[in-house]
């Protein structure tokens, strides 16, 4: 079953600069703080603006982390490397290349996160009531949970909402589906797959099972340039064979739950193992 839909305090529309300004400053916790806040508060149409403590804290830095944006802890946050996609597309394409790479990460976090998308795909147009009704239910904390989320999907271009309806642009959702299949065979999979694997476990003497977040991040961010996210990434490694001519992967849970992991059916996945046959 999946999770509730999740909830996100910022705007959709500040998180293009709010990523600008983590990765100008990443290492300087309290300079990005200063702008980020500043930032907002310029923004704000409130009278009272709020704090520093909740801009930054409850608002910001949670619903990066939901998004799977941010990674570090305390004063050593910097960009995943989704972030850092998001970013480049945005310099390199500008809002409307950074809605379509952003659109594709909502898509994946729909799936695990209230699965809206597959809801409104069977049922658009329809009211948000019915829709929190379809999705969980109809009480006030699904609504307001719901109603920030399909901001951030409007804001990507995948629902419009008219009549007090909410409707699924079919086709937006398609092209955005369409256009990224990513260029990467299952044989280089393989190859980048077992070099970075050697690589961390020489950088690691005596290590045999590698953490799936540190070997994700180092192969999405070695290919960040042909687009590759970290569900890219997860989605590859489980449908290689566990078993060929030439290796052999194991998959090994962890002994308490640990961020960065894969679920896969009702097993959740930390460690991998790869044992390279003629090799010790």
């Amino acid at each position: 079953m999946s999770k509730e839909i999740l909830s996100l305090k910022a705007k959709p529309t500040t998180i293009p600069h709010i990523l600008e300004i983590i990765q100008e400053h990443e290492g300087d916790i309290d300079q990005i703080k200063r702008e980020v806040v500043q930032y907002l508060q310029q923004e704000s149409i409130r009278k009272k603006k709020p704090s520093e403590r909740i801009l930054f804290y409850a608002v910001t830095i949670p619903s990066l982390r939901k998004l799977q944006l941010l990674k570090g802890e305390g004063a050593n946050i910097g960009l995943s490397p989704n972030g850092r996609i998001l970013v480049d597309t945005y310099h390199s394409s500008g809002i409307n290349g950074f809605k379509k790479e952003f659109a594709y990460l909502l898509i994946n976090i729909d799936m695990e996160n209230g699965n809206t998308i597959n809801v409104l795909q069977k049922n658009s147009p329809i009211s948000i009531n019915d829709l929190a009704n379809k999705i969980n239910s109809n009480d006030n904390a699904t609504l307001d949970r719901l109603r920030r989320w399909l901001n951030y999907l409007k804001f990507v271009d995948l629902i419009k909402f008219e009549n007090n309806q909410v409707i699924l642009r079919v086709s937006q959702l398609k092209a955005c589906l369409e256009k990224k299949n990513l260029q990467f065979d299952e044989h280089e999979f393989i190859e980048i797959l077992l070099a970075e694997y050697r690589l961390i476990r020489h950088e690691n003497k005596g290590l045999i099972y590698a953490p799936i977040p540190l070997i994700r991040d180092r192969i999405c961010e070695r290919f960040s340039d042909r687009g590759m996210w970290t569900w890219d990434f997860d989605k590859r490694l489980f449908a290689l064979p566990r078993e060929t001519d030439t290796y052999i992967i194991q998959f090994t849970q962890p002994m308490e739950r640990k961020e960065g992991g894969i679920l896969n059916g009702n097993r959740y996945y930390y460690y991998l193992h790869i044992h390279e046959k003629g090799n010790s």
